[in-house]
């Protein structure tokens, strides 16, 4: 597992560590369920500059994911990724997200 954030444009290491055959099945469970594979590309509002955004660049087994737009745009579930990743951080010792 590597994760890694963006913070003002710059990408930071946030973990980088072997993660269990169950960890993994767990995480493709997650996925599967909020249907990541149906996110759109972009969820930006028009005319709208700056504001808080999101990125979502995800690969793993047979998902892969890319998506970024205006946080208020995000799709459902998108709040639930980031819970569960700062959980999988913790029990496989990394900072938190």
């Amino acid at each position: 597992m590597s994760l890694s954030k963006t913070d003002s444009g710059k990408t930071f290491s946030v973990c980088d560590k072997r993660i269990s055959d169950k960890t993994l099945n767990h995480t493709l469970a997650f996925l599967t369920a909020l249907d990541i594979q149906s996110w759109q590309p972009r969820y930006f509002r028009e005319g709208l500059k700056g504001g808080s955004t999101f990125t979502l660049d995800i690969q793993i087994a047979n998902i892969s994911k890319k998506s970024t737009g205006h946080i208020d745009l995000a799709p459902t579930g998108y709040d639930k990724i980031i819970r569960y990743f700062n959980q999988v951080l913790i029990v496989n010792s990394c900072q938190t997200l």
